[in-house]
């Protein structure tokens, strides 16, 4: 079933606990048998830590995954049987087409579209094929939490990871107890993938791997009809070395900095706004009598006043 707006949530597990799961690899830290309250998953954690939570609520902003017309990815979403909060300007924005009344056959748990860029309802500089998204009945998550504490929207862009909006969600839905996990915010690509590629986690990457490389032939298949001869050599190479394809992404997207002669990660190149970002929402959390603790050691949350430390 389609849920057509944020009013929907707007105090819906009012007085209940919230675990926000993130895909960090210190997650598995956090006693997951004796939380009781309600979980919101982000990212590939649903994957990662899918002997440990039952999610109640997902929320997804990618153009690769998950996305509900690709085979594998709808038997994971309709076998997770939690709340989908799809964005779907990350998702449809591009070079997918949005398909409502197909989605609504396809999908068979509860599933929200919602705008990741579009702050106060406002066009990219330059519109593109995202904008078209916009209209009176939706709006961005950062817009629906700020309207509920009747704020201008404050949030500043881009802010990097999906684990801002996973906070606001929950303090949206009434949570007053709100706990987060594998949410480390590295600065460097080194910590980013420290521990990951142990042999604990490994066979789990190879999963995640393969649902990431679904979205990414799917994506690309879509681009030979634009360009046959050149998008064909592009799917060629990307088959041809597909597991190193996401490196080459994450060293694109990296930055060097020349005080460490390291690669910085995404998150430190946005840390700034991150960090302002998840201030302004622990601050209005306190000034409710909402609480937020943060079980990862060496998070980046650890540098945010009003979120407390639970290790």
């Amino acid at each position: 079933m389609q849920i057509k707006n944020f009013s929907y949530f707007v105090n819906k597990e009012k007085g209940k606990s919230c675990l926000l799961v993130g895909g960090s690899n210190s997650a598995k830290d956090f006693d997951f048998k004796k939380f009781k309250g309600i979980i919101i998953c982000f990212g590939d954690s649903i994957i990662r830590y899918k002997k440990q939570i039952k999610p109640n609520y997902w929320i997804a902003s990618n153009e690769f995954f998950p996305i509900p017309d690709i085979p594998s990815h709808l038997k994971l979403i309709n076998s997770s049987k939690s709340t989908l909060l799809i964005s779907n300007t990350n998702a449809y924005g591009g070079i997918r087409n949005f398909n409502k009344k197909n989605l609504n056959k396809k999908l068979k748990v509860n599933w929200f579209a919602w705008d990741h860029i579009h702050k106060d309802k406002k066009p990219c500089e330059k519109k593109r094929k995202c904008c078209n998204f916009i209209n009176k009945s939706e709006s961005s998550l950062t817009d629906a939490f700020c309207k509920y504490f009747k704020k201008k929207n404050f949030f500043k862009l881009p802010s990097g990871t999906i684990a801002i909006e996973a906070l606001a969600f929950a303090v949206l839905l009434g949570c007053n107890k709100i706990y987060i996990s594998g949410v480390d915010l590295p600065e460097y690509r080194k910590d980013h993938y420290s521990g990951i590629f142990d042999k604990e986690t490994s066979k789990v990457n190879k999963i995640i791997r393969k649902y990431l490389n679904d979205g990414i032939s799917s994506y690309k298949k879509i681009q030979i009809k634009d360009d046959r001869f050149v998008n064909l050599l592009k799917f060629f190479i990307f088959k041809k070395f597909s597991k190193l394809y996401q490196n080459l992404v994450d060293i694109k997207n990296s930055g060097l900095n020349f005080k460490n002669f390291r690669l910085t990660s995404s998150f430190y190149q946005e840390k700034k706004n991150i960090i302002f970002n998840f201030n302004k929402i622990a601050n209005l959390a306190k000034s409710n009598n909402i609480e937020i603790y943060n079980s990862s050691k060496y998070s980046m949350l650890n540098k945010i006043k009003n979120i407390r430390k639970y290790y």
